[in-house]
């Protein structure tokens, strides 16, 4: 595997030409070698290299594209063959394009939020209809977690065979054919089938939306722009609450179509990630892609290019043969390594606690002592910490790239064990507070689920895209999807055995011990991936595999 260095290499080119540094695009060309840009007239040769790679004697796959015959044109950056940005010496790289896409991606989040919240505010009222029992119920709220594991283990398989956007446009299928039933059914079977066919558009989407987004955006913006795919489920959720006040099942249902309207619409028109053409042999159409997205010099675009596309080549070679499908030690190791962090930061994130306490928030007020309408009838409660999850999903977004991935798991998990700690005495000598502290665990759980949106929410689906190897992202995926799915279904089903068996106090207890406990794993095996590329955290997650030598007697 070739040494990488996250540290950007040197290039000294100066510009002559609208295209590339020193010469014409016409009299330059991507020559089938392992990472060598040429010139043709001068035999100066450019790397490129923001990650080192040494020379390697494979040469690229014959798709990788020729451009010697590329006409000198100024207009020639944004025609339909080839758009290669213009140099003209910009002091920064515009990131608008990158930023379009994101958000229109995000906007199949706002549906994945809409599909979560549905239940609080549809269930009573499709109760008080006759459509469905109360013994129903709990059925009906849980076929969302069964379908988005069924669209979890399915989207390690599709967004290989069709690409990250291509998996996205598939993921509106279901989930419009589900809001379909739900705004028309009488019957609870096509109530049943709704719930679950939503829930398989949200494990889609939960996956390859922050993937899509993770292989599209430059370095700098992508911990902000992927956290944007949590802000716009916490946006979904709160949406689908406040709706809920003044709107019926089916009108709601209706609505929740819209975003996934604006998110076909638009993608449709987003180049594919980048990393999975080069994947599939398609230089040429990952170079458009790319230069699409950047909005960069040509410098900067082919140093990008070709630092991707020796990743993807070097994956075929030495490890991962598409023909022969045979792994190296190496790469189990590493793989195993990534894939592991993964699940068990999804598994801290659920066991945590923070899908019983919003499913139960109505409960957990009554028992400290809220006791008006307002406040018992369930709606109000919710939309406070739905708005709470929103707002600080915001922070979460501005701090990522800043403090880092790490230092804000651990601090956040720190402030959540805390939280959780007060909440817990708060109920153990309940019965010797007077009324006046009936603020502090309402205080506490605005704070946990603070803490939970800024870091915990968001971050280990940042991560589920950065650190496994671009080859087995599909699996990491599947794997993810079905570590976060399965410890919510176990925490949710548990809860009330839990409360039961060490009553409110003791529970909140275990929600802050795993919380720490998250944190102190992070502190030990969580990497840091900020302002690094892809590239460089898969070679500082490579597993040291040691060599073995045989004396000959």
């Amino acid at each position: 595997m070739p040494q990488v260095s996250c540290e950007k290499a040197p290039n000294g080119a100066s510009s002559s030409s609208p295209f590339l540094p020193s010469t014409s695009l016409k009299d330059s060309q991507v020559h089938k070698s392992y990472g060598v840009f040429e010139s043709s007239d001068s035999g100066t040769q450019d790397s490129f290299d923001s990650c080192h790679t040494k020379s390697c004697s494979r040469p690229f796959s014959d798709s990788v594209a020729d451009y010697s015959d590329a006409p000198q044109h100024p207009d020639y950056a944004t025609s339909d063959s080839a758009r290669l940005v213009q140099t003209k010496h910009q002091p920064s790289r515009s990131y608008r394009n990158e930023v379009i896409s994101s958000v229109l991606c995000c906007f199949s989040n706002v549906a994945h939020g809409l599909a979560y919240g549905l239940a609080s505010p549809a269930t009573p009222t499709l109760i008080s209809e006759g459509k469905l029992t109360p013994a129903q119920a709990p059925l009906f709220e849980s076929l969302l977690t069964i379908g988005a594991l069924v669209g979890g283990i399915a989207v390690g398989f599709l967004v290989g065979a069709l690409g990250r956007k291509g998996t996205l446009l598939l993921a509106a299928a279901p989930f419009l054919l589900g809001w379909v039933c739900l705004a028309v059914t009488e019957t609870y079977i096509v109530l049943y089938v709704g719930r679950l066919l939503t829930g398989i558009g949200y494990g889609l989407v939960a996956v390859v939306s922050p993937l899509y987004i993770v292989e599209t955006v430059s370095k700098e913006i992508r911990g902000a722009l992927t956290m944007g795919v949590t802000l716009a489920s916490t946006s979904g959720i709160l949406l689908q609450f406040c709706m809920g006040l003044v709107l019926d099942t089916r009108w709601l249902s209706i609505v929740s179509m819209t975003p996934l309207v604006i998110m076909v619409a638009g993608m449709i028109f987003m180049p594919e990630s980048p990393r999975w053409l080069m994947m599939k042999g398609k230089y040429d159409a990952a170079l458009e892609a790319l230069t699409w997205l950047r909005r960069g010099t040509a410098e900067q675009v082919l140093e990008e290019f070709k630092e991707i596309a020796g990743n993807v080549e070097n994956a075929e070679y030495s490890g991962v043969c598409s023909k022969c499908k045979s792994y190296s030690r190496k790469e189990v190791l590493t793989a195993v390594k990534s894939i592991s962090i993964c699940c068990i930061l999804f598994a801290f994130q659920q066991l945590s606690g923070t899908t019983p306490i919003i499913f139960n928030a109505q409960d957990i007020f009554y028992a400290v002592g809220f006791t008006s309408s307002a406040m018992s009838s369930g709606q109000i409660p919710a939309i406070i910490l739905a708005a709470v999850k929103m707002v600080t999903t915001i922070g979460g977004i501005f701090l990522v790239d800043r403090l880092g991935r790490r230092p804000l798991f651990i601090g956040c998990g720190l402030a959540m064990g805390v939280t959780c700690i007060i909440t817990g005495l708060y109920f153990a000598y309940q019965s010797y507070l007077i009324s006046n502290y009936a603020w502090l665990p309402l205080l506490a759980l605005v704070l946990y689920e603070a803490a939970f949106s800024i870091a915990w929410g968001g971050i280990p689906w940042l991560l589920l895209s950065e650190i496994p190897p671009a080859n087995v992202r599909g699996i990491a995926s599947v794997a993810g999807s079905t570590a976060t799915r399965i410890s919510a279904f176990i925490v949710t089903q548990g809860y009330s055995s839990i409360v039961e068996a060490i009553n409110m106090s003791g529970t909140f207890w275990l929600f802050g011990s795993i919380s720490i406990a998250g944190s102190l794993f992070a502190w030990k095996f969580m990497p840091e991936t900020k302002h690094k590329s892809l590239e460089c955290i898969e070679h500082e997650l490579n597993v040291s595999v040691p060599v073995r030598t045989h004396s000959v007697l």
